[in-house]
């Protein structure tokens, strides 16, 4: 009896532990398995639908911007992004493509590359992530339509000053991208021709060759504060400066400062929260001297400089996990130009807006905007129909 008792219980033993062979299997191969793809990249594909109607600049669906991806871990010390766009049907382009190196001397952080610069609240934030359809009439006018993106190294640090959390920035760049960029300029002067006839001939000045001087290079500056007011509200304020002098050109100076209050109460997290934004931007340029195509004399000097101001503003609550609610303001002058009256021409707008986010890979946003331009009596109304569908995972954007 007890030959049988020790035969069963020596097979029992067996039989139980061949399970958790096959478990300790099983795990090896998953940790194997993940090991092999942990040096993948992460690659994400973002797709932006956008329809808009207007009574004055007719009505239509587009795909705005298809967005691919590439962003990974280098090593410990280092990390790659990458993101190749095409925009409204035009040719695909590289929107940004850069290496960060995270861990450097001093606690300095460094990235090169091509890059949004970190200049004011938004620019860094791709279109697909903002919280409008479209992006407010100052950034528009003051930065361009695609931001202030150009190549360029930028370095970084976290400071801590009086407990409050902060960063600075300082990016060195070759320009500002597309929307300080000069065309090529055009002028007419008046020659003789072979029938002894004055003729006027257009004539257009070389194209603007890569920075030869420290000057011609683009500056950005930015401070960033953070404060944590409660345990459910938080309070951040940002100053951010740009320089730009182009060869051959007058200098332009940038200016700019925002602020911006979240409210989030801890148990409610995701089903609530409360945001407000403001920001402020402002230009000083030099008007450039006119001068003779032929012999380069200057036939005209500027006499003063060009002052102009702008700011967007905009307020958004969250009552439930997948429905926001906002509206926002905007307010631009025009450049130098003044009315009977002697004030500002101005640009005005408001939009309000619902946003309907069914997951994080998946938001549709439904939007208004009426919009009075400078010296534009009738008021333009324009509506928004935005989608935006994430495939694959897609690293966050700055907070």
């Amino acid at each position: 009896m007890n030959f049988v008792l020790r035969i069963f219980l020596l097979a029992l033993l067996v039989l139980t532990r061949a399970p958790l062979g096959a478990e300790d299997f099983q795990g090896a191969w998953l940790r194997t398995k993940k090991l092999s793809t942990a040096l993948n990249p992460d690659i994400s594909l973002i797709g932006e639908f956008l329809g808009q109607t207007s009574g004055n600049k007719g009505s239509g669906f587009a795909l705005r911007e298809a967005e691919l991806g590439i962003q990974s871990i280098i090593d410990p010390y280092s990390r790659a992004d990458f993101f190749i766009s095409t925009h409204d049907g035009e040719p695909v382009e590289l929107e940004e493509g850069f290496i960060t190196l995270l861990s450097l001397p001093l606690g300095l952080q460094a990235r090169g590359g091509k890059f949004l610069a970190n200049f004011g609240r938004l620019n860094m934030v791709h279109s697909h992530e903002q919280s409008q359809a479209d992006v407010p009439v100052v950034l528009q006018e003051f930065l361009g339509e695609e931001g202030l993106n150009s190549a360029g190294v930028e370095l970084s640090r976290i400071v801590a000053p009086f407990g409050i959390f902060g960063e600075i920035t300082y990016a060195f760049l070759n320009d500002l991208g597309g929307a300080h960029a000069h065309d090529k300029e055009v002028t007419t002067t008046t020659v003789t021709n072979t029938d002894l006839i004055d003729v006027d001939v257009a004539v257009h000045k070389e194209d603007e060759s890569a920075p030869t001087k420290l000057k011609n290079f683009a500056h950005v500056s930015r401070l960033r504060l953070y404060k944590d007011l409660s345990h459910s509200a938080n309070l951040e304020v940002g100053f951010s400066g740009a320089l730009y002098q182009p060869q051959g050109h007058a200098k332009n100076k940038t200016g700019g400062i925002d602020l911006t209050f979240r409210w989030r109460p801890l148990q409610e997290g995701m089903y609530r929260s409360f945001t407000w934004r403001t920001e402020g931007l402002f230009t000083d340029r030099d008007l450039e001297e006119e001068r003779d195509p032929l012999d380069d004399t200057v036939v005209e000097a500027p006499a003063r400089r060009i002052n102009r101001k702008g700011v967007y503003s905009y307020v958004e609550y969250q009552p439930a996990r997948r429905w926001r609610f906002g509206v926002r303001g905007d307010y631009l002058e025009e450049p130098h130009i003044r009315d009977k009256e002697n004030r500002n021409i101005i640009t005005r707008a408001v939009a309000p807006y619902i946003t309907f986010t069914a997951s994080e890979f998946n938001r549709i946003r439904l939007q208004y905007q009426a919009k009075k331009e400078a010296l534009e009596k009738e008021t333009e109304h324009l509506g928004f129909l935005q989608w935006v569908v994430v495939l694959g995972p897609h690293g966050a954007h700055p907070f």
